[in-house]
């Protein structure tokens, strides 16, 4: 499980991920720590997988009913089927996961303010740095 420690490596391997996407928020290590707190709330926390001290999954996650995973960052999908087992020691066990699949819901929504001064943008991707 994730500590504060962790937070700025959780940070760059998002930030690696989500890079492929035309819109992210850029996350640090101050938005980790934050989102660590907020699971840690939830009887839950941050799952990290590692293969050869390698980071190559993180699972946000919190317990009620069911186990709730949220924002899903994984290189393979047998790295989600570990994570799921591990957090419920059970193959068979469901969990509720948001971010995954295909259902197309937004998970932020955000509303330009000043839409003349990203018109004339030449890059290709455009980083939120917060979103209020």
């Amino acid at each position: 499980m994730a500590t504060e420690k962790d937070c700025q490596e959780i940070a760059d391997y998002a930030n690696e991920r989500l890079n492929r996407y035309e819109v992210v928020t850029w996350r640090d290590a101050n938005y980790y720590k934050m989102l660590l707190k907020e699971q840690l709330s939830e009887d839950g926390g941050i799952l990290l997988v590692r293969e050869h001290d390698e980071l190559v999954g993180v699972f946000c996650f919190a317990k009620g009913n069911q186990i709730e995973v949220r924002e899903p960052l994984y290189n393979s999908e047998i790295i989600l089927q570990h994570a799921v087992y591990v957090l419920t020691g059970d193959e068979k066990e469901e969990v509720q996961c948001i971010g995954y699949g295909e259902e197309v819901k937004p998970m932020i929504m955000a509303k330009v303010l000043c839409p003349e001064k990203i018109l004339n943008l030449k890059e290709l991707k455009v980083f939120l740095n917060e979103v209020v």
